[in-house]
């Protein structure tokens, strides 16, 4: 159903999770919110030609084919793709020079043919960015999108968007000038580039009976109309892929086995509130076409990187097909993949597959140098140098750091057999962990299922903390005209979330917000934050959080933060790194969520002259916090919303997915009085 490869090269990554998405503008049924279920379905290939590309977030987002080709009847979003292309200066220039204006957007609803292309390429980026539902299609007068109390970067939520849309177009122009624009007929497209090397990926309005609004696109389809396509793409040379809501109609046009079907995670239409199921209908198989280039490659790939990427794509091609069968081992995989309190066993297990597929000579279960024999192999290394970008690049839910410097698998000489004690708790957890590795040395499995399996159970854990924190966000959006939360309630949301398990990193973030939030008042800023684990002594770092003024370098402001009670030792130590600090530090202040003892705050205050007047002071947590709120009173929402862009920016080794959630859970509680 797909040309034959002459030479067997490895596809090129699909989608670089490690760069920032693009999105030119929201668009009716258009898929920026499927791309990492959608684009590993979507193979490399000579020619890439979407018929119905829309708002081209597939086509933006793939890794660029040799050949390219978009195509929209809608004469409007066509022209506004091929304009950007061609002029991207002027037009970008236009659109930076237009005000987020409701009269700008009412001049724009106002759809002229006649206007020159610049003009109308203007207009319809005003009516896509700045309609309320965030949808080109739905801009009319009444949908601007202004917005009551919500604040971001500083100024309206709404106006941040904005203007972030705008700076991200010429990375969306650059990525366009290699794709040829077409406004026709999809079918005449179709016919026009068919070959055996295009693959046509097809997003046409979807059929009627499974929709809630049937006139959301300038030119819809009948189910007449959809037999027509489906008799062309029946007849292609080249491959082909087609989206739609699960149905009937669907199924009879494209019956298998000629057609293969994807099925993505059921979810809420938003208009008519009935659960909808996103189908890809392929005429090829991408885990197929995956696995047989991987068994019939002549040379075997060397470098691990490859391997990695090579068997994500084979996970994400169909999270509900497990690449393990057995039932016993399929068990023991997701157990140790969802243990969220230990994620060490999980990259341990990653890293020895890893080895034994770059170097099948090796035993999986030696991955210590000092075992001495010839079938040992270091697993740190493949840990440290392989696994931390990919997991870093993918945002897979696990550790940031080696599993090798964890108490359990430091110092090990022997080979991790099932009959090895390792303490470590759950202790399940630990004995599943090695009987999978036996498992893999004895050959119940494979090295590749194995690893392809931990990586779909870590894809679908991606993919259901995402959900949980859209949800979230979106019920925090929804409660964006209530009254704002007063300096007190953000106190008590604060001291909430302050009083979780593991939150020795919230003083910190609390600390920084408020420096963010009014920096531009006051003249200071705060300096990149470090690692929480990272001891000073290790970054030279002066305290947890440093302040320096507007346009210096120089620190002139040390936090230190306690989750217990803060100590004169704590404070001779505080002094020693002040005698050492290049400059004077103005002041060193601890932080504590514990009770502070009159005999260490009247030491702290006798060291004023010692330190040539730097001075040291403890405050409790809350209290400064709430001073803080009163005193910048008109800036409290502010400051919440940066506290939640830094704790969402946390890595997991800092501030736990749970932890986050929880935020935002407490939020949307106290803004919508739940």
């Amino acid at each position: 159903m797909f040309p034959s490869l002459k030479k067997k090269v490895a596809p090129s990554p699909i989608v670089k999770l490690n760069t920032k998405r693009k999105i030119a503008f929201g668009w009716y049924g258009g898929k920026y919110s499927h791309l990492e279920w959608l684009l590993p379905l979507l193979p490399a290939c000579h020619h890439y030609c979407e018929p119905f590309s829309g708002s081209a977030a597939v086509l933006l987002n793939r890794e660029p084919s040799p050949v390219e080709t978009y195509n929209d009847l809608d004469a409007e979003v066509a022209n506004f793709f091929r304009v950007l292309r061609n002029d991207p200066d002027r037009l970008i220039r236009a659109i930076g020079l237009t005000p987020f204006s409701r009269e700008e957007f009412a001049k724009a609803c106002e759809i002229d043919p006649a206007l020159p292309p610049l003009e109308r390429a203007r207009r319809f980026y005003v009516r896509a960015r700045q309609v309320r539902t965030g949808l080109a299609q739905t801009a009319s007068l009444g949908r601007w999108a202004n917005c009551k109390n919500t604040s971001r970067a500083g100024m309206g939520g709404a106006v941040s968007r904005w203007l972030g849309a705008v700076r991200d177009l010429p990375e969306i122009a650059e990525r366009l000038l290699r794709v040829q624009i077409e406004n026709r007929p999809a079918i005449e497209v179709i016919q026009l580039y068919d070959s055996p090397a295009t693959l046509f990926y097809c997003d046409p309005p979807y059929v009627h009976a499974t929709r809630g609004d049937n006139k959301a696109y300038s030119y819809e389809m009948t189910d007449d109309e959809h037999r027509e396509l489906a008799e062309v793409l029946n007849s292609v040379q080249g491959m082909a892929a087609i989206s739609n809501y699960d149905c009937d109609l669907m199924n009879e046009l494209y019956p298998p086995p000629r057609w293969t079907k994807f099925i993505s995670e059921e979810r809420t239409n938003h208009s008519t509130k009935d659960k909808r199921v996103e189908v890809l209908w392929v005429n090829y198989n991408p885990n197929r076409l995956l696995r047989s280039f991987w068994l019939t490659e002549s040379q075997s790939i060397q470098n691990p990187t490859e391997i990695l990427n090579q068997l994500l794509r084979r996970a994400s091609a169909d999270l509900s097909n497990p690449a393990v069968k057995e039932k016993a081992i399929l068990e023991r995989i997701d157990y140790v993949c969802r243990q969220l309190r230990n994620r060490a066993c999980v990259r341990l297990l990653m890293a020895c597959t890893l080895a034994k597929l770059d170097r099948p000579a090796i035993d999986p279960r030696k991955p210590y140098t000092e075992i001495g024999s010839e079938d040992a192999f270091s697993g740190r290394t493949y840990d440290e140098r392989y696994l931390t970008p990919f997991i870093n690049n993918h945002r897979l839910p696990l550790n940031p750091t080696t599993a090798f410097l964890t108490p359990a698998f430091r110092n090990i000489d022997r080979p991790l057999t099932p009959d090895l004690e390792i303490i470590g708790r759950p202790r399940q957890l630990y004995k599943d962990t090695l009987q999978l590795l036996d498992d893999v040395h004895s050959g119940r499995v494979s090295a590749e299922d194995l690893l392809t399996e931990i990586m779909r159970v870590l894809l679908i854990m991606r993919q259901e903390r995402e959900a949980r924190m859209s949800t979230l966000l979106a019920a925090l959006q929804r409660s964006e005209d209530v009254t704002p939360l007063s300096s007190e309630d953000i106190v008590t949301l604060i001291e909430q979330h302050l009083k979780s398990k593991n939150a020795s990193r919230l003083p910190v973030l609390v600390v920084a917000a408020a420096y963010q939030s009014v920096g531009y008042k006051i003249g200071e800023r705060v300096l990149p934050l470090k690692s929480h684990n990272a001891a000073d002594e290790q970054t030279g770092a002066m305290g947890d959080v440093e302040i320096c003024l507007e346009n210096d370098e120089r620190i002139v402001t040390a936090y230190e933060m306690k989750t217990r009670r803060v100590t004169i030792d704590d404070i001779d130590r505080a002094l020693q790194k002040i005698a050492l600090a290049d400059n004077r530090i103005h002041n060193y202040i601890f932080i504590t969520t514990d009770i502070i003892e009159d005999s260490v705050k009247n030491y702290a205050q006798g060291v004023y002259e010692q330190t040539a007047g730097t001075e040291i002071a403890i405050l409790d947590c809350l209290g400064f916090l709430r001073h803080f709120l009163h005193f910048f009173h008109r800036s409290r929402l502010n400051f919440l919303d940066v506290y939640q862009a830094l704790l969402l920016a946390e890595p997991e080794s800092a501030v736990s997915q749970p932890l986050k959630e929880l935020f935002l859970a407490l939020r949307q509680a106290a803004e919508t009085d739940e």
